[in-house]
């Protein structure tokens, strides 16, 4: 504890305890001193100083990256899909579910999602909104496809709409 701190906490102290090693053991050097007359116990101890903190430049706010990117080839399809959708569709929701064939696996599945499920879905937990270039449709990615899903390529291949890890290879909803 430096010697200020110990003023402040103890007003009655004087810099000569300081100034000279004592032979005394370090908790014993305050026992025995005795307060000066003129100090009271409860004297004011005299405000800190602050000191003018230098303002460091803010941050700038890096957008996050997608979720996952669109080839130009699976955004012309969606764009195709969300117009034969229903009216006052907001876009296309990726879900992880079970798969409806009987089979024990998983698999990604595609509907169309609306503003109120969107809202309802954000309140639930949230996903993410990946905005379908050329369109002011979105492809929404449900929170339980989004870690499979991440930094993945949604490309088109033999008319079928498929994600692509970034090595390329496609990605099982299975595994």
């Amino acid at each position: 504890m430096s010697f200020c701190a110990l003023r402040r906490r103890f007003p009655s102290l004087s810099p000569r305890l300081f100034s000279a090693p004592s032979l005394q053991p370090r908790h014993l050097q305050f026992l025995s001193t005795s307060p000066s007359p003129t100090a009271s116990p409860f004297q004011q101890v005299p405000p800190r100083i602050k000191k003018n903190k230098v303002k460091r430049p803010r941050r700038r706010f890096k957008p996050l990256k997608p979720a996952c990117d669109i080839s130009p080839s699976a955004v012309e399809y969606l764009s195709e899909l969300c117009k034969v959708g229903p009216e006052g569709s907001r876009g296309i929701m990726v879900k992880f579910t079970h798969s409806t064939g009987g089979q024990p696996r998983m698999v990604f599945s595609l509907s169309f999602i609306n503003k109120n499920e969107i809202e309802k879905q954000e309140e639930l937990g949230g996903g993410e909104i990946v905005d379908i270039p050329g369109s002011d449709k979105i492809l929404y990615v449900h929170s339980t496809a989004f870690l499979k899903v991440l930094g993945s390529n949604v490309e088109m291949q033999n008319e079928e709409l498929v994600f692509l890890d970034k090595e390329g290879f496609k990605i099982d909803p299975s595994s």
